[in-house]
């Protein structure tokens, strides 16, 4: 993943619209100030605040997924997040499989 995000958001018909995607992550980088020579930078290259930016992520978001070493390890709804909670699954020491209503955003009846 890079700065760029997810490639397979924005398509034109069934290829890569790369003009658009280097906007959308110049726009980003911009909107949130982070701190990259570019939208190619690696994401993993990026210092760790700029990796995190979870008082933006909140903002913007309707669920928080952390990662680490490469996989998933928890799938937060924005209402549930517990900050210190988050930061435990970030590092590595919890590791929560996502209930329903963190997964398709709604409360089971």
């Amino acid at each position: 993943m890079t700065v760029c995000g997810d490639r397979g958001a924005v398509k034109r018909l069934l290829a890569l619209d790369a003009g658009a995607i280097e906007r959308q992550a110049r726009e980003r980088i911009a909107e949130f100030a982070i701190r990259a020579p570019g939208p190619e930078t690696a994401a993993r290259a990026l210092s760790g605040g700029n990796q995190q930016k979870l008082e933006e992520a909140l903002l913007v978001a309707d669920r928080i997924g952390v990662m680490c070493r490469g996989r998933l390890v928890g799938l937060v709804r924005r209402e549930d997040v517990d900050l210190p909670r988050l930061g435990v699954m970030m590092a590595g020491a919890l590791e929560e499989a996502p209930d329903s209503t963190a997964l398709y955003g709604v409360r089971p009846r």
